[in-house]
């Protein structure tokens, strides 16, 4: 698995930990993420194995930073929203530590709505919980409103995760809104 040393958290992050990894620094490999049908978390996780993310409707346990602000929705739920300043953000929210298998693969898929940053996306990362060093592909994700998922293979030394979701460094539009929510982490690909 490739390693990389990531200056700043600004983006959709599963954080790695119990690592024995080299921190030396490399240029990261980019992809895409996949945008899906589904809109609840419940109906992903119907589609595969056990949602590892608790709390997915209500956020509840993760950390906001950088501006990010819980905000209820429909049915008691909760979405994490941050609005736009015009100037790149570096804004980020994150869960708890999840246990992993090591060497197996993962999926992490949110609802977002990227559709007012311009310049560098959000994106989805594989880290240690430190969150300064990032594990295998970034996955972007951008246009219109949806379900975004990136799959990973988790490294063969490493058995906790860390989900995070950000800005990555792109500049949302002055007073618009990035919201995030519905987190799924499951084993295997959907």
């Amino acid at each position: 698995m490739v390693q990389y040393r990531v200056s700043c958290a600004l983006a959709l992050f599963v954080c790695v930990s119990a690592c024995a990894g080299n921190t030396k620094p490399a240029s990261p490999e980019y992809g895409l993420a996949t945008r899906m049908d589904q809109r609840t978390a419940a109906v992903v996780s119907k589609a595969g194995s056990k949602n590892l993310v608790t709390d997915s409707d209500t956020l509840g346990g993760w950390t906001l930073d950088g501006g990010f602000v819980l905000r209820p929705v429909a049915k008691g739920g909760k979405e994490a929203e941050l609005t736009g300043t015009g100037v790149p953000t570096g804004a980020d929210i994150y869960s708890g530590v999840i246990t992993v298998k090591p060497g197996a693969k993962y999926t992490f898929s949110v609802w977002a709505d990227p559709s007012h940053f311009s310049k560098s996306p959000p994106m989805l990362m594989v880290m240690k919980p430190s969150r300064d060093v990032a594990y295998g592909v970034e996955f972007h994700f951008s246009g219109a409103p949806g379900r975004f998922k990136g799959t990973v293979t988790i490294p063969n030394d490493v058995t906790q995760v860390r989900l995070d979701v950000g800005g990555a460094g792109g500049t949302l539009a002055k007073k618009q809104k990035f919201r995030v929510s519905q987190p799924v982490f499951m084993a295997g690909s959907i």
